[in-house]
């Protein structure tokens, strides 16, 4: 029997938790408001995430909060709060980068497993021990690390009771995660504090000079290059070799997106729980139909990455989402508008399609209104000319749309219910027991008639009993001690069976909570929690100023203004008596 990893999907916001719930996801994982590296996802605030933890968790799914940014020490009492808030929620576990947090963590909700978020760069054997030293319950290995060197750990990970957690489908970072500085460089907006501006996905222009004695550049020309985005990288696609990671000792395959829609959120992970639960039956071979789908969802070209050995990671030719290749254009009509495309795929462009003409320098794009397919060849209207032999790229899909929608529309009910119904005085009482043993009971709101010439059929009390739509639960059997004869409204059972599931639910959010004790120790442990604080009347070391100057006018103004730190590159002109001037200024420094 192959075991299966678990498959976790990205929930940015409420609609794509609820896609990857509905697509197979056996866990989800998502952000509240704050400390999340992930601040521009829509994100959960505490009654948001209240309802997506009981809704998840209904429905046997877990939850994994994101607290992966680097914390400030002003922040840590709200972080100490925030995290005992999580485990009363009953949140499966947190993903941390900061030790500092990792280690408040363990103080306040020992409890509470932790995992250690790829923005930790754990990259080696070396650096996962020293995860499972410090009580981390899973490590999310950097996106560098191979499925060779996995396997070669699994032992190890075993005996420290260190779960391996991996990337299988998504964007790549540049940079090592967590080591990436250049957001925060360039625009003030730290990947570390869940801002990054993603300067990776921009164009550049490759600059070649010399260096002066300062160490500035001058004299800079551009170098000839072919492609603008060349620190962009492709997207990860393991999908092909699925099976080759079920077999590593891996525990849990991540789908990366807290920032794309729930469209891509239902269709990838959809993908890959079917790709899983046929591995599992020995049955799986890729689909053709399943790797176009995942191209169409979103892509800048696949790569199966570092995890798989791939040596084309880098896709410098654009940053954005590629679409589909699904033809070239064949001839274009000026008088009227019109392009003919000879497709070379089996897709035929819909009304409400999005399509790329890509030719060399230039591209456009547009929303089809109409498209007319014959004998291979599809017209339709252009806003602008298009020149013969662009390619064409399908880059939305409404046939994709209607499957997204389809696919969330899924109730995953899983959790049979046995219901017996008896009568007390007339008044029906129903008894729901679950196989984990959860079990409720609900009593009519008031008894049931004798009926006069219409009686209610032990079917048709069967019948409101099972309309559990809506719900996680399915009736398994339904038995009663009907005495016959009575006679209720449709509503005054429909009740019944509402008051019954609601309570089958209470149950077994209960059991998927922490016990009562446990969380108030854990607040107890808050309230008496020692942090650094400022005491009353104790001043704070003042910030320094330091100005960078240029000239000698500007370095005196500096020190009358009161700067106690400059920088000093002096601007001078090389050649003759540059040396002499150099010496004249530093002498002056000296006075």
């Amino acid at each position: 029997m192959i075991r299966l990893p678990e498959l976790l999907a990205p929930a940015g916001s409420p609609q794509a938790l609820h896609s990857a719930i509905a697509a197979g996801a056996d866990a989800v994982y998502l952000s509240g408001k704050r400390f999340g590296a992930r601040k521009f996802a829509a994100n959960f605030d505490h009654k948001a995430m209240t309802e997506a933890i009981d809704y998840a968790h209904l429905r046997g799914v877990k939850v994994y909060v994101t607290v992966n940014t680097l914390i400030r020490e002003d922040e840590l009492l709200d972080l100490a709060e925030y995290l005992v808030q999580l485990y009363d929620l009953g949140a499966d576990a947190i993903l941390l980068q900061d030790l500092g947090a990792a280690s408040l963590a363990r103080r306040l909700v020992p409890d509470l497993e932790r995992h250690a978020s790829t923005q930790m760069t754990i990259h080696n054997l070396p650096g996962a021990l020293y995860a499972a030293q410090g009580s981390f319950n899973r490590v999310v290995l950097a996106r560098e690390v191979t499925i060779e060197e996995i396997k070669r750990w699994g032992q190890k990970m075993e005996k420290a009771g260190l779960g391996l957690e991996v990337f299988v489908h998504g964007a790549l970072c540049y940079s090592y995660s967590g080591q990436c500085l250049l957001s925060s460089a360039i625009g003030g907006r730290s990947g570390n504090r869940g801002m990054c501006a993603q300067p990776c996905r921009k164009p550049y222009v490759l600059m070649h000079g010399r260096k002066d004695e300062y160490g500035r550049p001058e004299g800079l020309q551009a170098v000839a290059q072919k492609e603008s985005y060349i620190i962009s990288t492709r997207d990860l696609c393991v999908y092909r070799h699925l099976d080759k990671i079920v077999r590593s000792p891996v525990q849990s395959l991540k789908i990366e997106g807290r920032m794309k829609s729930p469209q891509y959120v239902a269709i990838v992970t959809s993908i890959y729980r079917r790709a899983l639960d046929a591995i599992a039956r020995g049955s799986w071979s890729p689909s053709k139909e399943d790797e176009r789908d995942l191209a169409l969802a979103f892509n800048r070209d696949f790569t199966i990455g570092h995890l798989l050995g791939a040596k084309d990671v880098m896709g410098r030719g654009m940053s954005d989402n590629q679409g589909l290749l699904i033809g070239s254009v064949a001839s274009y009509d000026p008088q009227r508008g019109e392009a003919a495309v000879r497709l070379c795929a089996s897709l035929v462009p819909e009304k409400g399609d999005g399509l790329v003409f890509q030719s060399p320098g230039r591209e456009m794009g547009l929303v089809v209104q109409k498209a007319i397919e014959k004998d291979g060849l599809v017209r339709l209207r252009t806003p602008d000319r298009v020149r013969p032999g662009a390619r064409v790229f399908l880059t939305g899909s409404t046939a994709l749309a209607r499957r997204a929608e389809e696919i969330a529309a899924r109730e995953r009910a899983s959790i049979p219910v046995n219901i017996r119904l008896t009568w007390e005085d007339g008044i029906p009482v129903a008894e729901g027991r679950l196989d984990s043993g959860e079990l409720a009971v609900a009593r009519g709101e008031s008894g049931m008639e004798e009926a006069v010439n219409r009686p209610l059929t032990r079917e048709q009390i069967e019948s409101q009993m099972r309309k559990t739509g809506g719900t996680p639960f399915v009736a398994r059997r339904v038995e009663m001690d009907y005495p016959g004869g009575l006679f209720s409204p449709p509503r005054a059972l429909n009740q019944l069976r509402r008051d019954l599931l609601a309570g089958l639910e209470k149950a077994l959010l209960e059991r998927r909570r922490p016990p009562s004790d446990r969380i108030r120790e854990a607040k107890d442990r808050l309230q008496k929690l020692e942090l650094p604080a400022r005491r009353a009347g104790e001043e704070w070391s003042r910030p320094k100023l330091s100005v960078y100057a240029d000239r000698l006018d500007i370095l005196k103004g500096a020190v009358d203004g009161g700067s106690r730190r400059i920088y000093f590159e002096p601007l001078m002109e090389k050649g003759r008596g540059y040396k002499d001037r150099k010496e004249t200024i530093l002498a002056q420094l000296l006075e």
